[in-house]
Formats: C-alpha cells, structure tokens, sequence
C-alpha cells in the first residue's frame, strides 16, 4: 500500500488529481486501517471538487485528533453547503 500512497500523493503534487485519486483509493484499498492515505484520498477528492464526506470521516475515525483531518472535514462540510 505504501508505494500506492507514495504514487498518488507524487500525482497529487503534480495537480494530475484523477490519476492521483486512483492510486489513493488503492493504497486505502490496500490498507484500510492507514489514516495517512485515507486523508489523502480525502484532501484530493476535495481538491477535485469532488464529493469528500465520506473518505474525510473515514480518516477521521482512523486518526481522530488529527488536526488535518478535522481542518479538512470541516472545510469538505462548508464546501458541500453543510454549514449555515
């Protein structure tokens, strides 16, 4: 799963976020109970424009004090009109 990872967080900084989404939902695929390609997946989805509650709550349950994945879930929240 690592190498997974590895490949989609290269494509991520590459801005070549479909490739990127794939390999992530691999390494997620892969290992399931890994919070660091679960937020990943998140974070690119959202940068996509993509829906991203899921795979941020997901991350959320692997790593629950993580700030990032709070910072990102609230941010995927405010995104999908969630937050008034």
């Amino acid at each position: 799963y690592k190498l997974w990872h590895l490949h989609g967080l290269i494509l991520r900084q590459l801005e070549r976020r479909d490739e990127a989404i794939g390999s992530l939902r691999r390494a997620v695929e892969l290992n399931p109970a890994a919070p660091n390609p679960a937020l990943a997946l998140a974070q690119t989805l959202y940068e996509a424009g993509l829906p991203c509650l899921d795979e941020f709550g997901r991350a959320l349950q692997l790593a629950p004090s993580d700030p990032k994945v709070i910072t990102g879930l609230a941010m995927a929240f405010v995104g999908a009109g969630e937050v008034h």
